[in-house]
Parts: structure tokens; C-alpha cells; sequence
């Protein structure tokens, strides 16, 4: 294993975890849902904080905004009511596609962004939904917005000590969106997501939003895309130029799985088909 644990504690509170991390912040680490662990770098001796009992899991909303717990599973989303107010249900739905459900129901929106793996499923719904992250340390608190989050590995721009507390995202009942992954099965690591989102504005995108990812390093908003989108009318014509726009501008990496060629003339399809969908209009096959 990368890791060795020397000590593990269990605090009681937020307040407790907090003062934990602040001791020697370099050799604490975070156990969440415990699913990353194994894969949390080069082998050293780590004092592990178990979070289970500081209060973070819960999932509220009110007439402006849900807040996720950053200890809130992928699986609690998926049967939270408060959850389908957000775009017509995106949440419950896109995270039904993501691993298995023991698995599901073992990750937590926290570990989820803050490894930021290419294959999660919950960086780029957050992205494409304008979220925002709050993070907190025993001296400060800050909010960042997802653009601002997952500009790099989020690992790197948290501070020593610090933790994600929960996740806010708007709700804007007007706001349109749709979800696809590709992967070889249902339980295979993602070879493509693609999110797209826009406020409805008397049939015209306004605030158009096109992510990719598990093909990029990161969740990767498509610009050009965006611009392309703002003020038209969701039709077959205009999400096939979106798609070729998205294939053309986006960095794509390769692996063993599939490649750079290939995920590129599939990232085409998948961005026409979100936007029909999304549109609630007839898909390309």
C-alpha cells in the first residue's frame, strides 16, 4: 500500500477534525469514504482523521440554492429529494452512472472533488451547475467557485489542514441540462463525459455551459462552444456544429482504453446528443 497508517482518530466534531489536521498538517490525512487511499501517492506514514462523525453529510436546499455535505455519499444524492430540484433531476441521474452502488455509497462529494480523479463523475456536474466550494481550516473559512476549484488539481491550491465543508449550487428552475458518459460497461471507468446546461429563455440559450470529461485531465469548460451556443435555438443543425466546435478545441488525452483520434470523433456525437436531450428533443444515433 502507498500509505501507512500510524494512528487513527475518530473526532467527534468539525471543530475537533479541524484542530487534528492543524497539528503537523503534512502527515495527517483525511478519510472520507476511504475509496482512495490506496491510490493517495508515494508510500509514507500518515495519521488518518476519520470524518464519519463531524456533522457534514447533510443535504438541504432552500428556494435559491442546495448544499451538499461534503460527507454526503453519491448514493445520498441519488435518493434525495432535495437533489431533483437541481436542472430537472441531473444529479440523481448522472451519479447512477458512476461505479457500482457499494461503491456509491462509499464516496463522498468531498473525496469525490478533492482527488478530482478524470473519471469522477461529480467535478464536471458541478462545473457545468456554476458551484460553489467551501472550504475551512481551524483559522479560516473560504468559498471558490467551481471554475476557480477545478482550474488545477484541487489537491494543490488546498491549503495544509484544509477541508471541504460542503458545496452549494444555484436554482435556477429554467436552467436545462443533460448528462452522457461513455464507457466499455456500466461499471468501467468513464472514456468521455459530457454535461450541458443553458437557462431557457422563450426557447433561445442564455448562460450556456458545455463541459467535458474523464477524455481531459480535468473538467474542461469548452469556450468557444459556450459563445457559439449563446442566444441560438437548440436544433439539430446548431448542436452539430456545437459538437464539431467541442471536438476541435479540446485537448484530449489517450490511454490504453481509447485514444486521443478516437474520443475526439466520439466527443462529437455525445455533445450533440446532451444538447437534444437537454432540449428535450429527438437524439442522434
Amino acid at each position: 500500500m502507498p500509505v501507512t497508517i500510524t494512528e487513527y482518530l475518530r473526532p467527534d466534531s468539525l471543530k475537533e477534525a479541524l484542530a487534528l489536521l492543524a497539528e503537523d498538517p503534512g502527515k495527517n490525512i483525511a478519510v472520507a469514504g476511504g475509496v482512495s487511499i490506496v491510490l493517495s501517492g508515494a508510500p509514507r506514514r500518515v495519521r488518518a482523521i476519520d470524518l464519519q462523525n463531524v456533522g457534514l453529510n447533510e443535504i438541504a436546499s432552500t428556494k435559491d440554492e442546495l448544499c451538499l455535505g461534503a460527507m454526503a455519499t453519491l448514493d445520498d444524492i441519488i435518493h434525495s429529494p432535495a437533489a431533483t430540484k437541481v436542472a430537472s433531476g441531473l444529479l440523481p441521474t448522472a451519479l447512477r452512472t458512476a461505479a457500482s452502488e457499494p461503491i456509491r455509497r462509499l464516496i463522498t462529494v468531498g473525496g469525490n472533488i478533492v482527488q478530482c480523479y478524470y473519471w469522477a463523475t461529480l467535478p464536471p456536474l458541478l462545473l457545468a451547475l456554476d458551484a460553489k466550494i467551501h472550504l475551512r481550516t481551524s483559522e479560516h473559512r473560504r468559498t471558490l467557485k467551481a471554475t476557480e476549484f477545478f482550474a488545477q488539481p484541487p489537491m494543490r491550491l488546498m491549503e495544509k489542514g484544509e477541508l471541504v465543508t460542503d458545496v452549494t449550487i444555484p436554482l435556477k428552475p429554467s436552467r436545462r441540462a443533460a448528462f452522457e458518459k461513455m464507457a466499455k460497461t456500466s461499471n468501467d471507468y468513464a472514456l468521455i463525459h459530457v454535461v450541458v446546461s443553458y437557462v431557457d429563455q422563450r426557447g433561445k440559450m442564455s448562460d450556456p455551459r458545455v463541459v467535458v470529461a474523464a477524455c481531459t485531465s480535468l473538467p474542461t469548460r469548452v469556450r468557444e462552444a459556450e459563445e457559439f451556443l449563446e442566444g441560438k435555438t437548440v436544433d439539430l443543425n446548431t448542436a452539430m456544429e456545437a459538437g464539431q466546435i467541442a471536438s476541435h478545441h479540446v485537448k484530449l488525452r489517450g490511454d490504453f482504453r481509447a485514444s486521443a483520434d478516437y474520443r475526439r470523433r466520439v466527443l462529437r456525437v455525445m455533445v450533440q446528443r446532451a444538447l437534444l436531450k437537454a432540449a428535450d428533443k429527438q437524439t442522434i444515433s
